[in-house]
C-alpha cells in the first residue's frame, strides 16, 4: 500500500479566479459611496428607484417586458497583487467602459467565462502593489449589478476579507485548495504523480474528496471515474515499469458564485441566501472546502 503524502504537480483546466464583489460606487455622477458588496448595492439602488427586487420574490429583472429608465453606476474595485500579472482577463456581464489605474481597457470581446453572458476582455498588465479598477455599468429594472472577475495564471491568497494575487505555485498538497492559492476556483483540477509497479493489479482509492467526482488516467488513458463508496477503482493487469498517474477532480462553482458573505448556518439553498440580514452578513468570505482532501492510496496486488 502506497500513500502519496507529499505535494504533487498539478494542472488547472481553467484560469484561476480573483473575485470582484466589493466596490465603492456612485450613481449618475453623484458622490462616491463607501465600499459594499455588489449584491447589497444592487438591492440599495432598487429601493432608491422603486424597482422590483432581484431576490426571486418578485419578477426577475431579465423577465421584464418594459426596460424603463437606465441609470449608470461607477464601480471602483481595489486590486492587491504581490506580482506583475500579464495576460489576465476581466470577466463581466454588463459593462460600458473600464480603466485600470486610469489606463483604458479596450472592450475587445474574447469569449465567455462559465456563462455566455459573462464576457471576457483582455486586461493590461496588472502591476505589483495596489491597483484601482474603475468600471461603468448600466442599471435599470431589467439590468442588475453583478460580480466581476479577474481571470489569469496566478494564485490568490485569502485572509478573511483580504484577497491578494500572488505568483502561481508549481505543486499542491492533498487538502483544501481554498488555502493553496485557489479560494474562488471552480474548474477542474488534475493531480499528477508517478508510480513504479511490478506486473500487478492496481487499486486506487480517492476517498474524502470535495468535488463532483474524480477520474483516473494512467499513461494518458482514461481508466474510469470514482464517484461512489468505497471510492476505489481497480486497474487490472498493469505492466511492470513507471507509470504516469493523473487524478482529475471535477470542481463546482460554489466558491465562485454562491452567497459567500452569508455567515449563517444555512441548511437550505434559495435566492434569498444572497440577501442575509443583520448579523448573518459579514465582509469575510465563507467558503466550502474543495479538493482531494486526503492522500490518494495505491494498493499493489501481485
Amino acid at each position: 500500500v502506497i500513500r502519496i503524502g507529499k505535494k504533487v504537480p498539478y494542472t488547472r483546466e481553467e484560469d484561476n479566479v480573483y473575485i470582484l464583489d466589493m466596490a465603492q460606487f456612485s450613481v449618475d455622477g453623484e458622490e462616491l459611496q463607501s465600499c459594499d458588496e455588489i449584491v447589497r448595492i444592487d438591492d440599495m439602488l432598487r429601493k432608491k428607484f422603486s424597482y422590483p427586487k432581484a431576490d426571486g420574490q418578485d419578477i426577475q429583472p431579465w423577465a421584464m417586458t418594459t426596460e424603463g429608465e437606465t441609470h449608470y453606476v461607477e464601480l471602483k474595485f481595489n486590486i492587491l497583487s504581490e506580482c506583475c500579472v500579464k495576460g489576465a482577463f476581466l470577466a463581466a456581464e454588463e459593462i460600458i467602459s473600464a480603466q485600470l489605474n486610469d489606463i483604458e481597457i479596450p472592450l475587445a470581446d474574447s469569449g465567455w467565462y462559465f456563462d455566455k453572458s459573462i464576457r471576457k476582455y483582455p486586461m493590461p498588465e496588472i502591476p505589483e502593489g495596489q491597483s484601482l479598477l474603475s468600471v461603468r455599468v448600466p442599471f435599470s429594472k431589467s439590468i442588475s449589478l453583478e460580480n466581476m472577475f479577474i481571470l489569469g495564471d496566478f494564485d490568490v491568497r485569502l485572509e478573511g476579507s483580504l484577497a491578494t494575487i500572488i505568483p502561481k505555485s508549481d505543486e499542491i498538497a492533498f487538502g483544501s485548495i481554498t488555502t493553496q492559492g485557489m479560494p474562488f476556483y471552480g474548474g477542474n483540477l488534475i493531480y499528477h504523480t508517478d508510480l513504479e509497479t511490478p506486473d500487478c493489479d492496481l487499486i486506487i482509492n480517492v476517498s474524502g474528496y470535495k468535488g463532483a467526482l474524480a477520474k483516473v488516467y494512467i499513461d494518458g488513458e482514461d481508466k474510469g471515474a470514482i464517484a461512489l463508496s468505497p471510492y476505489e477503482l481497480k486497474i487490472p493487469a498493469l505492466s511492470v515499469g513507471e507509470h504516469k498517474i493523473d487524478i482529475k477532480l471535477f470542481g463546482n462553482r460554489y466558491n465562485t458564485f454562491a452567497a459567500l458573505h452569508n455567515c449563517s448556518d444555512m441548511t437550505w439553498a434559495g435566492p434569498s441566501m444572497w440577501y442575509p440580514k443583520g448579523n448573518d452578513w459579514c465582509i469575510e468570505y465563507n467558503l466550502k472546502d474543495t479538493g482531494i482532501m486526503r492522500s490518494a492510496i495505491f494498493t499493489i496486488v501481485k
